[in-house]
């Protein structure tokens, strides 16, 4: 089976103040499917409660972590399995614990990927400059590194993949605050971390994730990876 790769992005869709966010996803036909989701606040005040896709529970990747300068909460969910994710459009719902945020935030979904046993551990990273996910894989799985970037309206803040990573997405204005995200990836087995580097000021936070081949023979990532396009402001 090939490494797990990229397919689409969903993202933050509230309008102010609320305890619900929607994100809507398309799985297309492919299959082994797994849906990331990345969810913040945008003050420390608040925190995100669960996560669903199609109304089936996503998996807490870790508990709420605060952003480096302790400005806002996130944490990331996972779902995979074909029985979870369907064939097209999917709708995934984000609950906080209070109306009295705006939350933003994102999502991936990636395919080939195991639907028992996505992934590794995940790893939740904050910064307010260039910095990089340290994580453990192996080969034949995919690494993937989801990044909000909270201050990319205000400052024009954005962020570049290092070498061998290379970037899906690159998106803004995400909720209220105008938010960014990146999504970038990499072979498995070939790096201890995905880094990034930041242009212009600002904090983001983000989580990395080793994606598992779906049961058999791995096809190689460099296989699978061609030249990426721009679209609209997304890497796709």
């Amino acid at each position: 089976m090939p490494a797990p790769s990229f397919v689409d992005y969903g993202v933050s869709t509230n309008a102010g103040f609320t305890a619900t966010d929607t994100y809507v996803i398309d799985a297309g036909s492919n299959s082994g499917r797994v849906v990331v989701v990345l969810a913040s606040t945008d003050r420390p005040g608040a925190q995100v409660v669960s996560a669903t896709c199609n109304g089936n529970a996503m998996t807490a990747l870790f508990g709420n972590q605060l952003s480096i300068t302790a400005t806002f909460y996130y944490r990331g969910f996972i779902l995979a399995g074909d029985g979870n994710i369907a064939a097209g459009e999917n709708t995934i719902v984000v609950t906080y614990d209070t109306d009295g945020n705006k939350p933003f935030g994102f999502a991936v979904l990636y395919k080939d990927v195991d639907g028992t046993t996505p992934s590794g551990t995940a790893v939740p990273t904050s910064y307010n400059a260039s910095g990089g996910y340290p994580i453990t894989s192996a080969s034949g799985e995919t690494v993937v590194a989801i990044t909000l970037l909270y201050e990319k309206n205000t400052t024009g803040q954005a962020l570049d993949a290092d070498s061998p990573a290379v970037e899906r997405v690159d998106v803004g204005g995400i909720g209220v605050l105008g938010a960014g995200a990146h999504v970038m990836d990499t072979a498995g087995g070939v790096s201890g971390s995905i880094d990034v580097t930041q242009t212009n000021a600002g904090e983001w936070a983000g989580l990395a994730i080793a994606l598992k081949p779906s049961a058999g023979a791995a096809v190689p990532y460099a296989a699978l990876m061609g030249t990426t396009t721009t679209i609209g402001g997304a890497v796709r």
